[in-house]
């Protein structure tokens, strides 16, 4: 593969944790920004499959892990099992099926050490700007301590949403509650809840974990005030089921967890899939399942009854059925209403009724990057500015118009790090094959491709909804788009990897290659 010239290939040494002093310049082959999950992904396979290929992750904080490390409240955890969650190049050892916020944490350290992946990481390092130039098929990156940073390709793994900035509705009068008042991106880990009333605002992924949670930790009372109902999918929660247990005394160790997860991403893909093709029976069932789970004096028709379809919106997990045992203990309550103001004392529903609380929290979810994928970078090519709806999504992971630039997302209707080890893989298939054939660029081309009105993600949740105009445009047929099916993908990115390559151009490596 074409390099540039008068570059080390050895590894960074460990002075290149910290960030890049002001003036310097680098060169190397691949830049990863972002070092959660995706991003670790993206350094084993480039380590694994572009031997000799210089890379290094950039991550703006202090710690690897993205959102793991970044949530802190209570009782965060995966809504995926550790099955489909965990890498396929590292299995996962701990003991719950549904893991804590602290255990990935640990798993990603012990991945990142056990492959030699640590080197290449730099923490306390944001990127301020990038620019690409079809001169020299370079990308100049600036840092925010004034580092420089040219490379020949740019990776962005740094999520879909702000870290800083979560959604907050303009609530009523909320300066006048006399408690507390958070959001659950931004909980201080000092907060107690313990004897404490506390209300919850919202019912997806993030309340579903911490209603529980505040309940385990000593709430005196938890209301989960909820404006529509969710659907929630009840699992195990611990390890070591009886299908492991029978697959690896069969198989072995080895073989029997191989067994298991694809069988578990398999259950996954049929219960989507299902709920796809018999929404109104997939409707009734998980609504029946509710019916069973609820304590005689919560009404499961009126709160676990959504009014979309199952999948339109991400469907909540709920470890061995948490939510409902926490309502069974008659400390837990869900009110279907929507807040009208605060109040003094607490929260004020549009019924009129006034819910009395030490601590209000708002989980009300996500705000969308600005400019995606593009986090809080300023991007521009051959001087242009990059503007999200002027370019087309190419197979989820390029933007037409963008020259060497791959991101990763993972799926919204499975594990993450399905797809974020599959589109890491994709991308070293595809810099392996420009050096193969001594071409130095690669740019999505989106000639003639007519405009889709389809969602982003295929959900119609709110933090979807109402960021719809920051996203690139979708395609009306693949490969401009997104697929949100693991099996189909699968096939798409392992059998057909270069089967929709007349829709990229590519560009001989330039002459001056080390300019």
């Amino acid at each position: 593969m074409e390099k540039i010239e008068a570059m080390s290939t050895s590894p960074a040494s460990p002075d290149s944790m910290a960030s890049l002093s002001p003036d310097s310049m680098e060169k190397i082959d691949v830049l990863v920004v972002g070092c959660g999950i995706s991003g670790i992904s993206a350094a084993y396979h480039i380590s694994k499959h572009c031997r000799g290929t210089t890379f290094a992750v950039l991550e703006r904080r202090a710690k690897l892990g993205g959102t793991w490390s970044f949530f802190k409240y209570p009782g965060i955890r995966t809504d995926s099992d550790v099955f489909s969650f965990g890498f396929g190049w590292k299995r996962w050892e701990s003991d719950n099926i549904v893991a804590p916020a602290k255990d990935i944490c640990q798993y990603l350290d012990d991945a990142v050490d056990e492959h030699g992946l640590r080197q290449h990481i730099r923490l306390n390092t944001d990127v301020v700007s990038a620019s690409f130039s079809s001169a020299t098929q370079r990308w100049t990156v600036t840092t925010g301590a004034g580092g420089t940073i040219v490379c020949r390709f740019l990776i962005l793994t740094t999520g879909y949403y702000q870290y800083e900035k979560p959604h907050m509705p303009a609530f009523d009068g909320s300066d006048r509650f006399q408690g507390t008042f958070v959001h659950s991106q931004q909980w201080p880990e000092s907060l107690d809840v313990a004897g404490k009333r506390v209300i919850v605002i919202g019912s997806g992924a993030t309340a579903v974990t911490m209603v529980p949670a505040f309940i385990d930790s000593g709430a005196t009372s938890v209301v989960m005030l909820q404006r529509s109902p969710s659907y929630y999918y009840v699992a195990p929660k611990h390890k070591k089921d009886r299908a492991l247990s029978v697959l690896e005394r069969l198989f072995g160790a080895r073989i029997g967890y191989f067994l298991q997860k694809w069988l578990t991403i398999l259950q996954g893909a049929v219960v989507y899939a299902y709920a796809q093709w018999f929404r109104a029976a997939a409707k009734q069932r998980f609504i029946a399942e509710a019916r069973k789970l609820c304590p005689d004096h919560v009404d499961a028709d009126t709160h676990f009854s959504p009014s979309y379809g199952v999948w339109d919106q991400r469907l909540c997990l709920d470890p061995d059925g948490s939510l409902f045992a926490a309502l069974r203990t008659g400390r837990a309550s869900v009110v279907t209403d929507h807040v009208a103001r605060f109040v003094e004392s607490g929260v004020c529903t549009g019924g009129g009724e006034v819910l009395e609380a030490d601590i209000v929290v708002s989980a009300t979810g996500l705000t969308l990057q600005h400019n995606f994928p593009m986090s809080t970078m300023k991007v521009s090519v051959d001087g242009v500015p990059y503007d999200a709806p002027n370019h087309f999504v190419f197979r989820g992971c390029m933007l037409s118009g963008v020259p060497n630039l791959f991101y990763i997302l993972g799926y919204t209707n499975a594990s993450w790090t399905l797809r974020a080890d599959m589109m890491a893989r994709y991308f070293c298939d595809m810099i392996n094959y420009l050096g193969r054939h001594g071409m130095g660029m690669l740019c999505p081309c989106a000639d003639g491709v007519e405009e889709s009105q389809a969602v982003p993600f295929n959900l119609s949740s709110g933090y979807v909804t109402r960021n719809r105009g920051r996203f690139p445009k979708l395609g009306g047929a693949q490969p401009w788009g997104t697929v949100q099916s693991f099996f189909s993908e699968l096939w798409r990115f392992k059998v057909r990897t270069f089967s929709e390559l007349q829709w990229i151009k590519f560009t001989p490596a330039a002459a001056a290659a080390g300019a």
